[in-house]
């Protein structure tokens, strides 16, 4: 078993990562708890070779350092990962994408983690969907709905928020309808580039869902 990280920049002092996590409703049920998880490193590999990704392995202070230039996806001994990475360990309070994984708040920038769009941003959205509602078609008394909602954690983004009528507003509530993603042309369910380098892209959409939704966006502090 052993932890896994995928290191996208180092900068400020802080490493930007994403990696593999167990999560738990939090006290206000609107965000999800997120902590490293391990995983059967022989099984990740393969997983990660059916994705066109590799990862090298941390076993030492010189194999972490090399890895802290190199970036990409790393699988970490968990002895070491306790005695020298404690700050990558860390749980995070995270909101929800339309890709099913999950963003640290303290990386979130606070227009997502806000209830409604308003002005520009709201109008952009209106017209992206036709200047009427995906549901009925109406094009009077219109509204934004996220569909991941909101209460559950979804972001508030154009990537998951859409058109709908006061009236098909309230009768979807807050319900989870991924219908409602592909009525307006949004991709949704995975991450696209997990699946940039993979040989076989259709076979690989199923993998890249399942870490999708176990994968959490954050950061540490490195010095």
């Amino acid at each position: 078993m052993a932890y896994v990280f995928d290191l996208k920049q180092v900068c400020g002092g802080y490493a930007y990562f994403s990696t593999f996590t167990l999560g738990n409703i939090s006290e206000d049920d609107r965000f999800e708890i997120r902590e490293p998880s391990q995983v059967d490193a022989d099984r990740f590999l393969r997983a990660l070779e059916e994705l066109g990704q590799k990862a090298v392995f941390i076993e030492s202070e010189g194999d972490y350092r090399r890895w802290l230039y190199l970036h990409g996806w790393s699988i970490v001994e968990p002895r070491f990962a306790r005695a020298h990475m404690p700050q990558w360990l860390k749980q995070h309070k995270c909101i929800t994408s339309s890709l099913r994984s999950y963003t640290d708040i303290e990386i979130a920038s606070k227009g997502v983690l806000k209830r409604s769009y308003r002005g520009k941003a709201k109008r952009e959205i209106h017209d992206r969907d036709g200047g009427a509602c995906l549901v009925c078609n109406a094009n009077d008394a219109l509204t934004l709905q996220h569909v991941w909602p909101f209460s559950a954690g979804g972001e508030t983004s154009s990537r998951n928020m859409v058109t709908l009528c006061e009236k098909c507003n309230q009768e979807y509530a807050d319900e989870i309808s991924p219908e409602l993603y592909r009525m307006a042309g949004l991709h949704h369910g995975y991450e696209p580039s997990l699946i940039k380098d993979a040989p076989d892209r259709k076979a690989a959409m199923h993998r890249a869902a399942y870490l999708s939704a176990n994968l959490m966006h954050t950061r540490c502090d490195l010095w």
